[in-house]
């Protein structure tokens, strides 16, 4: 079998290289068999998933070819041993440009990253800041990361782990010994433990930049494609079927890009207060359905969000005497039209009885008081920024500093270059997967427009939904510091925060 219609999708927009198997019916895939969060036989990796979303859109089915990546050798005799034996046409996770493989248009920007307790508060931002002298360092062994441990003198006092190359290790591992105490910080690549972060929020996690005090930039962060193998090049491509193929990349590679995000980063730790005083009665079960389902990102409720209230809801469906059963349709399908074009996605997951207990509760919302429609006057705040004076509804600075966000400010720096940044560029300055969001909000939109573009997504641009993922709070978070950005108040970069100042 020659190179897939993969390499037609990806590579072609990327090399201007692509290879053809016009009648072909699988993606033959290299994969490890058990080395989480990246692939393994049960389809949990991330690069599973990838894999079937790739092969879904060139409506074909995915087939592996199982090898361990950490072997005698490693990832390079992993390649001889299966891409370059043909025994498979892609690998779905190498760095851009390798020279070892034609690699595909970069599907995502990733990096190393410094993680530690919260609790320790430890004032980290490169590799040169000066608190990594004073503590335990641990680091992923034959990484970037060992290279700057080791040109700084650290190396003696560190300790190095071998996750990379030993196949009975997970990269869990290493978070252990954070938490028992082994190490005081962890430096290591990103999209190999932050997976296993979603259930160690008492973990800090700050990017490793690309820069040191002195010498020349190392690099930590990296662009990865998939891998294809030389030596199959075709360019006996029709103007039309290149064309149509690359019209999919431009959807597909956002696509791809949330599939890592979801399923490689932390989930940020969030609490909710319920909205309407008073409302005591409101069973625990229901509360904490809501709370937990993506329903927390689009309702509240005594106010609309992204949809409808609950009480404006409960008063539509009050007059109809099926309105149990309307209400259950409508969750557990999905559709628009009713209030408006978003649309609201199924929820098949629910069991009976916990849609039943949802849709009782808001039922007997309806006689419930009005919906805070009129919002208390915002109190502004004004700023001057390259001697221009500028207004928002929002504090960016701590009270009687120039130069201290807010927490909020800071929460929102770390959200958006978390998840955003792989398609919006590092630090809402530009990309060329998707639009600038300082221009978005430079143009007047307020955080009305913006939230629900996030939660309900762009499916004609390739842009996912956020619901269930963020909440309202960490949405508003965002677009603040977006907003700053565009304005110029918040600099590029880890700005000095509320929380810094704490530390004085």
């Amino acid at each position: 079998m020659t190179f897939k219609a993969i390499a037609v999708l990806l590579a072609s927009a990327s090399m201007g290289v692509s290879l053809l198997s016009a009648q072909a019916a699988v993606l033959r895939v290299c994969a490890d068999p058990d080395y989480l969060p990246y692939s393994n036989r049960a389809g949990e990796g991330f690069e599973n998933k990838i894999a079937e979303a790739v092969a879904k859109a060139l409506g074909e089915s995915v087939e592996y070819t199982w090898e361990s990546t950490r072997g005698q050798g490693g990832f390079p005799e992993f390649l001889a041993r299966t891409l370059d034996a043909n025994k498979c046409d892609v690998v779905m996770n190498i760095p851009y440009g390798s020279r070892d493989e034609l690699t595909t248009q970069p599907y995502y920007v990733s990096s190393y990253v410094f993680v530690f307790k919260k609790s320790k508060n430890y004032d980290i931002r490169s590799m040169d800041s000066a608190v990594l002298k004073r503590i335990k360092v641990g680091f992923e062994s034959d990484t970037p990361a060992e290279q700057g441990v080791k040109m700084r003198g650290m190396l003696p006092g560190a300790v190095a782990f071998d996750v990379g190359s030993n196949s009975a290790e997970s990269p869990a591992v290493m978070l252990d010994a954070l938490q028992r105490g082994q190490i005081d910080v962890l430096i290591t690549w990103q999209p190999a433990i932050g997976s296993f972060l979603k259930r160690r929020s008492d973990l800090e996690v700050v990017v490793v930049p690309n820069s040191r005090t002195l010498g020349s930039p190392e690099q930590y962060a990296f662009p990865m494609s998939m891998g294809v193998r030389h030596g199959n090049e075709s360019l006996h491509h029709s103007k039309d079927l290149m064309g149509r193929r690359c019209g999919i990349l431009g959807t597909l590679v956002i696509s791809l890009v949330a599939i890592f995000t979801m399923q490689t980063t932390q989930v940020v730790s969030f609490s909710v207060e319920t909205s309407q005083a008073g409302r005591e009665a409101v069973a625990d079960n229901v509360e904490k359905l809501l709370n937990e389902s993506d329903c927390r990102s689009c309702h509240a409720i005594d106010r609309k969000v992204v949809g409808p209230s609950y009480n404006d809801v409960a008063k539509r469906y009050a007059a109809q005497a099926n309105a149990p059963e309307q209400l259950a349709r409508s969750i557990r399908q999905g559709g628009s039209g009713n209030w408006g074009d978003l649309s609201m996605p199924a929820h098949p997951g629910l069991k009976e009885a916990q849609l039943a207990e949802i849709v009782q509760w808001i039922v007997s919302l309806k006689d419930g008081g009005p919906d805070a429609r009129q919002e208390a006057k915002t109190k502004e705040y004004t700023y001057t920024v390259n001697d221009k004076t500028v207004t928002v509804d929002f504090p960016v600075f701590v009270e009687g500093s120039d130069q201290w966000v807010t927490k909020d400010i800071f929460r929102g720096y770390q959200l958006y270059n978390s998840y955003c940044y792989r398609c919006h560029g590092q630090d809402a300055t530009e990309s060329e997967l998707a639009p600038d969001l300082r221009r978005f909000v430079a143009a007047g939109k307020t955080v009305r427009d913006f939230l629900p573009v996030v939660m309900a997504g762009r499916e004609d641009k390739g842009m996912p939904s956020w619901a269930g993922f963020f909440s309202e709070e960490e949405v508003q978070q965002i677009y603040r510091y977006v907003k700053g950005r565009s304005l110029e108040l918040v600099p590029v970069g880890r700005p000095r925060s509320e929380y810094d100042s704490e530390k004085r």
